[in-house]
């Protein structure tokens, strides 16, 4: 099982974002994969509307968009990703959690809700892992039953300096690769744009 913490992404652009440094427990784009699927949450000021879970699946050569479903809109503080399902947890003005089913199209499956849990910010017990405005660029290989390919999520950064501050430009690409390492399949998880002030 792999654990994360979370916040924003996926085939969306996120333009002309101000976020404060220091506000990176507020923002989206934590993430957290199970065999075969990545999950990440997008809280309701990234998508426009709801706020969202997103499922990606990837497997036999393939990577593709698997669903999404709504929530409440709370602050999360954990995403954990277990075989066929998704925990959310987090503090609005209590403790909640939301268990959605991702075997089939990603549903919500138990809600929890207990006004006398305290905040705890131990929950997650790994490094929480971003792939949107705050994400480390690299490549993380993926986990997947599929010896013929190997799945990888690849993030890549540009900074320019504008006025006040840089701009920093973030992409994060899953892509499937075949044994020589030609890109069979890809998808665009996340292209987003945010500023930094300098003072």
């Amino acid at each position: 099982m792999r654990v994360s913490r979370l916040s924003k992404v996926f085939p969306l652009v996120v333009c002309g974002l101000a976020w404060p440094a220091g506000l990176k427990a507020d923002s989206d784009g934590y993430f957290c994969t199970g065999p075969g699927y990545l999950a990440f949450q997008l809280r309701s000021w990234n998508t426009d509307g709801p706020h969202l879970l997103k499922v990606i699946r990837f497997g036999d050569g393939e990577v593709r968009e698997a669903g999404e479903v709504e929530l409440p809109d709370f602050q999360p503080h954990a995403i954990l990703c277990e075989n066929d399902r998704v925990r959310l947890v987090g503090w609005q003005s209590h403790y909640v959690e939301y268990s959605i089913d991702v075997s089939g199209e990603p549903r919500v499956v138990e809600t929890i809700e207990d006004p006398e849990r305290p905040y705890s910010p131990g929950i997650a017990d790994e490094e929480m892992t971003n792939l949107g405005d705050w994400a480390v660029p690299g490549s993380t290989t993926l986990s997947a039953e599929d010896s013929q390919h190997e799945y990888r999520l690849i993030i890549t950064r540009h900074s320019s300096p504008v006025s006040g501050g840089l701009e920093h430009r973030t992409r994060s690409l899953l892509v499937a690769e075949d044994g020589s390492g030609a890109v069979v399949s890809e998808l665009l998880v996340y292209e987003g744009t945010s500023f930094e002030s300098i003072h």
